[in-house]
């Protein structure tokens, strides 16, 4: 099976929905989307991402979610908008009218990997979001959200950044993400370390130190 929740028909769509009336998602062991939820037809959901309460998602934009990402409840993802430069703002009229409803080619959201996303977060077309970033509660994003970095508010800003620009790099260059299950397990005490009380040259060495031993083990 593989790792990664690919939604990409309009048939695939219906039948996650149908499903998730009734049923949470449970994919590859790892992939969760809670009931309730309702999925869009153009989507890409990374090993380990959970959404952990229902969640909206809707446009003909592609929405692609990073591994090990955390949506609270009631997240809404808009991957599209209507186009705002023509006479007419209603879909249902262009295709009365018997034309392509107009869209904004402002669409298609990415979130990074292990983002989480606090409760009823809207994330509008054209976001991309970072690796490891923090969206507060009740945020609305409209413009891209930096790494490593906390965003709230409506519109959301950034409040501070989560660590010291080299600790991010290091975080970048271990991609820890991508390690498997069993390595991060024998690496509980690298998961269980608190950053914010390290030195930035130990940080780093740490991060380093994990990421060399994680490469040479291959079983």
């Amino acid at each position: 099976m593989p790792e990664v929740l690919i939604v990409n028909t309009r048939y695939q769509q219906r039948l996650f929905n149908l499903w998730l009336r009734f049923f949470p998602v449970k994919y590859a062991n790892s992939i969760y989307i809670a009931r309730g939820s309702v999925l869009g037809k153009n989507m890409e959901v990374g090993f380990g991402t959970r959404f952990n309460g229902p969640t909206y998602i809707r446009g003909t934009g592609k929405l692609k979610i990073g591994r090990y990402c955390a949506i609270a409840h009631m997240s809404r993802f808009i991957t599209s908008n209507h186009r705002i430069s023509g006479v007419n703002l209603q879909h249902a009229l262009d295709r009365a009218m018997e034309i392509a409803p107009g869209v904004s080619s402002k669409s298609n959201i990415a979130l990074g990997h292990n983002v989480w996303l606090g409760d009823s977060v809207l994330v509008l077309p054209g976001v991309n979001v970072g690796n490891g970033a923090i969206i507060g509660a009740g945020s609305v994003v409209v413009k891209d959200i930096e790494p490593y970095s906390i965003y709230a508010g409506n519109p959301a800003k950034k409040v501070r950044d989560r660590f010291d620009d080299r600790i991010k790099n290091a975080l970048e260059e271990a991609a820890w993400w991508e390690w498997s299950l069993g390595r991060m397990r024998r690496a509980q005490q690298f998961f269980m370390a608190d950053f914010a009380t390290l030195e930035v040259d130990e940080a780093v060495a740490k991060i380093q130190e994990q990421a060399l031993q994680s490469d040479q083990d291959v079983t």
